[in-house]
């Protein structure tokens, strides 16, 4: 099935009909069609937010994996994001020209203090290392609250779980600040990540 809207003729058939099988339609069409990046770029962010390593993100693609690498760099440097996975693709989310992933209709999963502290830290792109030292939290308890953030909301990685959290709502509050602003993102805090709960 093609990649609906004008733009798909710019991807290969492989990459394009993953695209449209991964995506809901207006989604799909929106991406194809956003401005922010090329559509390369919105392609590699998209597969990986749905959980594909790096790996399996390039071959999908049909690159090398010093191109992907290249790709996210660029992309962190226009955004002003920190280039960990899971807050570039908050960052894109925050973005006005980048499509925000299309809502769940299913109540959130309630977090725990613990998780949406650790949810809040992937969004700002500090490490589970960095968080225990700053918190001074036993980096066990902390990765075992990454485990069960990404249980609850049922995600494979955690850029997955961020894109996740954006359909459940938990990051929306935060993020659609993103629609009004003249900034190229913004990027919540773990605090007004745990006030939308």
């Amino acid at each position: 099935m093609p990649v609906p809207g004008p733009p798909s003729s710019l991807l290969p058939a492989a990459p394009a009909s993953e695209l449209a099988r991964l995506l809901p339609p207006r989604e799909c069409e929106a991406i194809c069609t956003a401005r922010l990046l090329s559509l390369a770029h919105r392609t590699v962010i998209t597969f990986l937010a749905h959980g594909y390593t790096y790996r399996q993100a390039a071959g999908a693609m049909g690159i090398e994996m010093s191109t992907l690498a290249s790709y996210l760099s660029t992309t962190a440097r226009l955004l002003g994001s920190p280039r960990r996975l899971p807050a570039l693709v908050h960052a894109c989310y925050c973005h006005p020209s980048f499509p925000a992933p299309q809502p769940f209709e299913d109540t959130a999963p309630t977090l725990s203090a613990q998780e949406r502290l650790v949810l809040g830290a992937h969004i700002r792109g500090v490490t589970i290392g960095q968080l225990s030292h700053t918190t001074r939290t036993p980096r066990y308890v902390l990765t075992s609250a990454n485990l069960g953030l990404l249980a609850r909301l049922g995600g494979r990685t955690p850029a997955h779980g961020v894109r996740l959290a954006w359909r459940y709502g938990l990051l929306t509050e935060a993020g659609m600040a993103r629609r009004h602003s003249s900034r190229p993102a913004l990027l919540a805090s773990p605090q007004q990540v745990g006030a939308t709960q």
